[in-house]
């Protein structure tokens, strides 16, 4: 009899860990994927290599907008979005676009 307790015991534990596994998890993909425009606009980007929009963006400038992916100089598409890189040992984001004519490639380090 103390056997079936203690599986029983044993079952309920896994199905607790399992639980508490699948309530965190979605509580840390949404905070992982807070709204994109809202991070870039926290600073000013710098650019760091491939196609040139200008030395500095600046997105709260209100002739740089962003709609979805794609950057828009006084109205115009200039630039895609294709990730924003997080990386954590130099503690700096890389904002990495691509030219909308083009394709021509670039990266805008966060400052």
């Amino acid at each position: 009899m103390g056997t079936i307790q203690n599986q029983y015991k044993e079952a309920m534990r896994r199905i607790k860990r399992f639980s508490i596994f699948f309530i965190l998890i979605p509580i840390a993909f949404t905070l992982s994927c807070s709204n994109t425009n809202d991070k870039l606009k926290e600073g000013f980007w710098k650019h760091a290599g491939g196609f040139y929009i200008g030395d500095i963006i600046d997105f709260k400038n209100k002739s740089i907008q962003i709609k979805n992916d794609t950057i828009f100089k006084n109205d115009t598409a200039i630039a895609r979005i294709e990730k924003l890189e997080t990386r954590w040992l130099a503690g700096d984001k890389v904002l990495h676009i691509k030219a909308i004519p083009s394709e021509k490639s670039a990266r805008y380090v966060e400052k």
